[in-house]
């Protein structure tokens, strides 16, 4: 069974929340507070729900208060604790009310407003004489009836996302300007409604409300969804804060793309590219070669693959001059990485006569995933937009990349890396097949 301090770590851990979720819970009277409650009266104040709140949410306490404790007028009538003294009706004062705080401008838009709040309109009698408001994680009253939490926009987003994970349809939000205690607690409580407000202005001059914040608000009889639906959202995928998309090339001011043009590296790239770990400075120097003899870089890494492994055709190279660059150059999987593949499954594939080798998913998976993970200059993806940073389908782009000796010496490492990589995958294959001869 969920507890509320299983809630909370599990919303802490994925939403990293800035302040507790608040548990909230009508209870007879002060006699039914739990141990080590902290009363209103116990500081000699008289508070506004709101205050009460932000000290349970900001300060982690369990805090109890009798009608008598709440110095908020409007909220003792919300919480059907007070009624309007004979003379006028209900609906009559709260108007005057909302009229006199400049919540609306007339007496009609007062009214339509009270259509949303019908336990202030109509007035109703709570035989509950006491509140407890408290930090889920010092929650010790059994259940809570509704949980508030706060948080940012994307972090209430995630709350909606799990929600909606878990039930379809969708999530409503309420705001107006004042009663946002109201709607946040009775809410819940008195229609089961799940919903996220936006704090209005007593919350935020009484409360102090951060302007950033709004309150995901929902009956505990919900939170086991809501707790599952953060956590399968998070396995699928989604993260806050939200991861964002970095791999791109920044465009610079004039200035800057001028002081790059003037520069050169320190030693020569020849020497550079040699030192570096996993290059082949023959590699590197034969790859250089063939750039300059006009091959795309698909095509380059065939033909080293095909000096090392002795397999390939002169058909194969040419039609790999369409998966340079992507896919017919749409910024998809690295050359390097579609010349591998094409290899792979000329070794394994299945021609016209034959069958296919069993083990060529698992190669090319292997391929696939040490590219990603060893090979790649955008570690974790095999796209050349990502890795180059370059459309090719902008020539103004592709002639800037094309005469940009660094960022051509970053293909051709790749280039030796994969070659090296991937005829270590072929003695691989030949071990296995040996064996497999040795053992039959």
């Amino acid at each position: 069974m969920l507890t509320p301090q299983d809630a909370m770590h599990v919303l802490n851990e994925h939403l990293r929340l800035d302040t507790y979720p608040v548990g909230v819970a009508f209870v007879n009277g002060e006699s039914e507070f739990p141990p080590k409650t902290r009363t209103v009266s116990y500081w000699g104040l008289k508070m506004s729900i709101c205050q009460i709140i932000s000290l349970a949410r900001k300060w982690d306490m369990l805090i109890g208060a009798r009608p008598e404790d709440i110095n908020c007028a409007s909220a003792q009538l919300a919480f059907g604790w007070f009624k309007v003294a004979k003379g006028k009706s209900q609906e009559e004062v709260v108007v005057e009310f909302l009229k006199n705080m400049q919540y609306v401008k007339d007496e009609g838009t007062a009214k339509r407003t009270l259509e949303y709040l019908p336990w202030i309109r109509e007035g109703w009698v709570n035989e509950k004489r006491g509140v407890l408001i408290g930090s889920l994680n010092k929650w010790t009253f059994g259940e809570p009836e509704v949980v508030l939490i706060y948080g940012n926009t994307s972090q209430i987003a995630r709350l909606v996302q799990a929600r909606v994970y878990m039930k379809g349809g969708v999530v409503k939000s309420e705001a107006q300007v004042g009663l946002t205690c109201a709607m946040e607690i009775l809410g819940p409580k008195l229609k089961g409604e799940v919903s996220f407000v936006i704090p209005g202005r007593g919350e935020r001059q009484l409360g102090m409300a951060g302007n950033e914040e709004m309150v995901f608000v929902l009956p505990w009889a919900e939170m086991p969804d809501l707790v599952e639906g953060v956590k399968r959202t998070q396995e699928a995928g989604s993260r806050y804060p939200v991861p964002q998309y970095l791999f791109f090339r920044p465009m610079y001011l004039p200035p800057i793309e001028k002081l790059r043009s003037q520069l050169q590296p320190n030693v020569q790239k020849e020497e550079k590219e040699a030192k570096e770990p996993g290059v082949d400075a023959e590699l590197l120097k034969k790859a250089e070669k063939l750039f300059g003899e006009g091959y795309y870089c698909s095509q380059v890494t065939a033909i080293l693959l095909q000096e090392k492994l002795g397999i390939g055709s002169d058909e194969a190279l040419k039609a790999l001059a369409a998966f340079s660059g992507g896919v017919g150059r749409d910024g998809g999987n690295c050359g390097a990485l579609n010349a591998s593949l094409v290899m792979i499954g000329l070794a394994l594939g299945k021609g016209k006569e034959g069958k296919e080798d069993p083990r060529m998913a698992k190669y090319i998976r292997k391929v696939y995933d040490r590219f990603a993970n060893e090979i790649s200059e955008a570690p974790g993806s095999v796209y050349c937009r990502d890795i180059a940073g370059v459309n090719w389908w902008n020539a103004a782009e592709a002639r800037e990349f094309l005469s940009d000796p660094l960022r051509i010496s970053q293909c051709r490492r790749m280039i030796a890396r994969t070659v090296a990589m991937v005829s270590e995958v072929f003695e691989e294959i030949k071990a296995e097949r040996s064996k497999k001869e040795t053992e039959s």
